[in-house]
Order: C-alpha cells, then structure tokens, then sequence
C-alpha cells in the first residue's frame, strides 16, 4: 500500500499547488476527502475530485479486472487481522446536486464481513437519527422504498438488507436507480449503471465467501 499512500500524497499536492479556480476544485471540497476514515474510501474521494479538475487520477491500488463496465476495484490488506480489503466502486452516471462530488455506490469486503452503502455527498441530516429512507429500483421493476442505516457523518446510507440479497438484484439488471431526502432539500436521485457488475464483484464475492 506504500504506492498508494504515494499516490494519494502526489493527487493531493498537485490539486492543492495549483489555484482552485482554475482547477474547479474548492478548498471545502478537498477537506472533506481528507477527512474521511479508511484509506480506500478517501483515495477514493480524491480521485473523483482529480478526476473532474481534469486530470487523470493515479490508479495504484487499482485491480485490472475484464469486462467491469465502469466499475473499479481496489484492495488492501488489514493490518490488524490480514484479511484482504476489498472495495468495488462505481459513481452515478447522473444526479441531481451535488456539492461534495458525484453520489458513489460502494460494496465492500472487510474482515471478511460485506458491506454495501452509498456516498451522497449530501450532508442528508441529523445524525442523531439513525436510519434514512432511501426509494431503489432495480431496472424496470417496480420501485420500493426502504429503511438504510445513516453514517455517522451524516453523508451516506447503508443497505439493510444482507449485501447478497442488494448485489443479486443488482447484478441482475442493467440499471440501479436510488433516491433520497436530505435536510431541508429536494429529494436527490442518483442513477447507476451496473453493466459489468458480476466481473467486478469476483474478488469481493471470493474474499467474503458469498454467492449470488
């Protein structure tokens, strides 16, 4: 992972060398990548915000997988249990305001533990309040709402049901459409184009020992 501690570092200094007008990158914008936890997640973050300044971000910890769409996937290994870390990653193709970057879907292998959530980047409300309605669709299936667990910083949603169940429904079709309230705004849809999911999702599948 030092190549990608380096690459974050590289990311990082040549987007805060340069003016923030003319790379269309705010200030506010680079604090909050930096702030978040997990090293995965914000070398993320950073890359969707190089990516829209124009430049190419540094894939380091990037795995080459055929046949992914428009999915990418990273991994690292947990120092505490050396279990591998796995991140598969894909941002909306579209979405309606978006102050701290697009609105990305995550799913994620950890301690051999699945996860799957969605990035906002939407401040969605009181973190007091521990869950969020979040409206999904699955392709042209009919649309359900349901009840996702609130990050506690607020700005991400986590599936309540078991990741398989989310990722089968996925996986089984062209498109992921996901909608949710923030405080005080108008409902936010972000629409995901999940071709190349099943080729993405190997490793992570692997890593966590699930089927779908």
């Amino acid at each position: 992972m030092m190549l990608g501690r380096i690459a974050g570092l590289i990311l990082v200094g040549i987007i805060t060398s340069s003016p923030a007008t003319t790379l269309g990158v705010e200030d506010g914008e680079l604090a909050n990548c930096a702030i978040i936890p997990g090293e995965l997640s914000r070398l993320d973050c950073f890359d969707a915000l190089a990516t829209e300044a124009g430049f190419a971000p540094i894939a380091a910890t990037a795995t080459e997988t055929a046949g992914t769409g428009k999915w990418t996937v990273r991994s690292e290994i947990n120092h505490l249990d050396g279990s591998e870390t796995i991140v598969v990653r894909l941002q909306a193709d579209e979405e309606q305001y978006r102050p701290r970057g697009p609105a990305t879907f995550v799913a994620r292998c950890q301690s051999h533990q699945a996860q799957a959530y969605i990035y906002w980047g939407h401040f969605l409300g009181n973190t007091d309040n521990q869950f969020q309605d979040v409206v999904v669709r699955f392709g042209s299936e009919p649309a359900q709402t349901q009840r996702w667990t609130l990050s506690s910083s607020g700005d991400a949603t986590y599936s309540p049901s078991l990741s398989t169940s989310l990722l089968a429904e996925m996986v089984a079709n062209p498109t992921f459409v996901a909608q949710t309230t923030p405080a005080d705004r108008e409902p936010v849809t972000a629409f995901f184009d999940t071709a190349g999911m099943k080729n993405a999702l190997g490793s992570l599948l692997e890593g966590c020992d699930l089927s779908l």
